[in-house]
Formats: C-alpha cells, structure tokens, sequence
C-alpha cells in the first residue's frame, strides 16, 4: 500500500511537471550583464507577460534569437510563476550620426547597425541623407572612417568626425583640421596624424598652419 501511494505522488508530480508549461501565466523579468535590459527589448518582453509559460518561452526565444542587440540568452522559470531572461548584450563600437534626421546609429564591429539612439558616447563619424535602419550594414568607407576616428579619439579624446568631398575631416585640439582619405592603412594614417601635428604643434611654427591635409602622398600643410 505504502510502494502504491509512492508510486501514485511520483505519477502525479510527473503530470504536474508536464502539464506545468500549459497551465501557469507568467510574468517577464529581464536583466542583462550591465543590470537592466535595453529599454527597446523590455517593451518587446513586456508583451508576453501573462501568457501560458510554453507560449512566453516560445515567443520570447524568437523575438531574442532575430535581436540584434543580444548576443545570447538563456531562461529559467521561478516558483511561483516568474519567467527570468538574461542577456549577453552586444557592446557597440561605434556610431555614425545622420546630420540630417539627428539620428545616431550605434555600430557593432563588425560594421552593422545594432540599435538608434539619441545620443553617442562612442567616437562618432557625422554624415548626411544617411537611411539609418537597424540591421543595416554601413559603408566600407564609413565603417574605414568610423576606425580611423576610434583612433583619433585614442589619440586625443576627439570624438567628432564628417564625411565631407569623400573625406574625412576632423578638428583636433588648437584649431588643426586634419582631412583624411576613406581608404589606405589606417595605421601608418594615424602615425602620420600623430607625426605632422606635434609639428605643426611645435613652437617654431605654431599658428603657422590650421590645416593637414593627408589625401596626397606627402602631408599638404595650409
């Protein structure tokens, strides 16, 4: 009678076990590595909230898995009925901002555009008439000049950068505009920024020049 009973509560558990999917509602709780989820993937998440934990857990797995901004999740499910969701956010590199609509697209690195915001902390390359769109891939000659300026800004904390006449044109500290090309290596590039401007910098010709133009096989100085 004893082994009956036994065997009869591991029955039942098995079936609550199984059944358990199809009967709970649930509600989402979302963190990531930096704390919070991104706001876009909150609102996302927050539509599956009350729906049976199969359906949450399947929705939810196909909305996270086409998300640009995540690079992996996992689920688990707390008693009494919580759906928890952590995210491997990606990190973007860096970001490329359309002067003409204001927006700012924040780039992965492999050039793709992983998410629009407001604003940028990351070094920032501004062009104009740019369609903007999540999952879009930049230029390679912007996502040249995107690189190029991530090392500007090692360099000399200069965030800021425009394409312009197939350019890039950048302000360096003093009042030194620098035009670099969009293609070439972007190492000795960036060796020739760091070269002409201590020299332009130095004493014996400073304010003699505002200009360094690097689009030509020697420096042109203006």
């Amino acid at each position: 009678m004893t082994l009956r009973f036994i065997y009869l509560l591991l029955g039942l558990f098995v079936i609550f076990v199984v059944a358990l999917p199809f009967l709970v509602r649930v509600k989402i709780e979302c963190q990531s590595q930096f704390g919070n989820c991104p706001d876009e993937i909150e609102v996302q998440l927050n539509k599956f909230n009350g729906k049976i934990l199969y359906l949450a857990k399947q929705e939810s797995s196909k909305y996270l898995a086409k998300s640009l901004l995540v690079s992996n999740f996992s689920m688990q499910f707390k008693v009494p009925s919580v759906l928890q969701i952590n995210l491997l956010i990606k990190k973007p590199a860096y970001s490329i901002l359309d002067k003409t609509t204001g927006k700012t697209g924040l780039v992965d690195k492999d050039g793709r555009i992983i998410s629009i915001s407001p604003n940028s902390s990351l070094p920032e390359v501004a062009v104009s008439g740019e369609d903007l769109q999540v999952g879009n891939k930049v230029s390679d000659q912007e996502f040249f000049d995107l690189e190029l300026m991530q090392g500007i800004w090692q360099m000399y904390l200069v965030s800021l950068g425009e394409i312009q006449d197939n350019s890039l044109v950048v302000e360096l500290p003093a009042g030194v505009t620098v035009i670099l090309p969009q293609e070439g290596d972007k190492e000795i590039l960036l060796g020739e920024v760091r070269l002409v401007y201590e020299k332009v910098e130095s004493t014996n010709v400073a304010n003699k020049y505002s200009q360094i133009d690097l689009r030509f096989k020697n420096p042109v100085l203006r």
